[in-house]
């Protein structure tokens, strides 16, 4: 009887182990992954578009998903894999000024069998032409010190489906108790800009913008634009920003882009300080 009782006791956690070990497979292979957080890097090299991704520890492989078309099928898949980073270089499109074409990106996580819904898509844009030195600057956090001359380029594209491929270049400055500096940009290049001194107006794909102020300044060709001011009795760093004119930014044909609904292109210029004055 004894061992009777001993058997059926060993019976118990015996099934009782295979059942938890059974729901926690079941569970397991049912419950999604986190949510896939697709990153995306134009024209880092040229021709070629890189991706990244998170690691998922509920994901046995990660599968990338292409399409021309954002409200596509995505099934073409370029990329099948446990890597956590992609370059597509096979950019096969309509070469449309100096960028191919627009691409859309979706990822989907696996775990053994079970393919899990694809995330939403993320914008890519391949160029023969690549980003300049100083990015990433896109943020006032990654702002780059100002070299005298900083020469950049930047770039604005709409692909017709309100997406946007959109740079903004960041800069730093130091400037000495009590100063004001004078900057000025020069040696513009694929950028328009007018400027009629005898109204003092004019129009620009070019703006600039000091950090913390509202205004945003047209950026004429040799004018000295940009200004900035310390009225401290110590020294203080400045912040401002290069950015895309969108209203009146247009593609290599020089239409709009606001009425043009798709195309872009890069443009290229300098910053070169002018002068510096102690206030009195």
């Amino acid at each position: 009887m004894r061992n009777f009782n001993i058997l059926i006791i060993i019976l118990i956690i015996f099934f009782t182990g295979c059942t938890a070990s059974l729901y926690e497979n079941i569970n397991t292979n049912n419950y999604a992954p986190a949510e896939s957080s697709l990153r995306i890097k134009n024209f880092e090299n040229e021709d070629s578009i890189t991706l990244e991704w998170d690691a998922d520890s509920g994901a046995d492989e990660y599968i990338l998903y292409r399409d021309t078309d954002p409200y596509g099928s995505f099934s073409q898949i370029v990329y099948h894999g446990t890597e956590l980073s992609f370059t597509d270089k096979n950019i096969e499109g309509i070469y449309t000024d100096d960028l191919y074409y627009f691409y859309y990106y979706k990822l989907a996580k696996k775990r053994e069998s079970k393919e899990f819904d694809k995330s939403t898509y993320v914008v890519g844009g391949a160029s023969d032409v690549m980003i300049d030195q100083y990015e990433d600057n896109d943020k006032q956090n990654n702002a780059k010190p100002f070299n005298n001359p900083s020469k950049a380029n930047i770039y604005y594209y709409k692909d017709g489906n309100q997406n946007e491929l959109v740079d903004t270049d960041w800069y730093s400055i130091e400037l000495d108790p009590r100063t004001m500096v004078t900057l000025t940009v020069k040696n513009m290049q694929n950028i328009i800009n007018t400027y009629d001194p005898s109204t003092n107006t004019g129009f620009s794909e070019l703006c600039y913008q000091e950090m913390r102020k509202t205004e945003t300044i047209n950026v004429y060709e040799g004018r000295d634009n940009i200004i900035l001011i310390n009225n401290e009795y110590e020294s203080k760093t400045k912040y401002f920003k290069i950015s895309i004119n969108k209203a009146d930014f247009s593609g290599e044909d020089g239409t709009p882009l606001s009425m043009a609904g798709r195309g872009g292109k890069f443009g290229y210029y300098e910053i070169h300080f002018v002068n510096k004055v102690n206030i009195d």
